[in-house]
């Protein structure tokens, strides 16, 4: 971290962790990953939540998805349906993106096989 408000050597007090138990969570996720794994293999989990951390941190109308997050959304929307695609987007915020963009997204795909 560069910025003047933000230091490399950041510590959490054990209050703040108790107010914000996802965040003692999220912490502990990847103290684990760091210690179970060399970092060059990223799993889907691990980008999934990256994606909705990161999301949350926006307004709604800035969303941006990971590659590996669009392809899984897609799928899910084609396997799933409309309706189950729906109940997890609005049960996980910040997780898949809309289904208007699914179906942008598809359109391009199909229109590039057909091509």
């Amino acid at each position: 971290m560069s910025t003047d408000h933000q230091r490399d050597d950041l510590t959490i007090s054990q209050e703040f962790l108790v107010k914000h138990p996802l965040l003692k969570t999220v912490i502990e996720f990847y103290l684990t990953k760091d210690n179970n794994d060399n970092g060059s293999n990223l799993s889907f989990l691990t980008v999934l939540i990256d994606n909705i951390i990161q999301n949350l941190a926006l307004p709604k109308n800035a969303y941006r998805y990971n590659e590996r997050v669009q392809k899984f959304a897609m799928s899910l929307y084609i396997l799933a349906g409309r309706n189950a695609y729906e109940f997890v987007r609005m049960n996980i915020p910040g997780a898949i993106p809309a289904v208007s963009t699914i179906q942008l997204s598809l359109d391009r795909e199909e229109s590039q096989i057909i091509e």
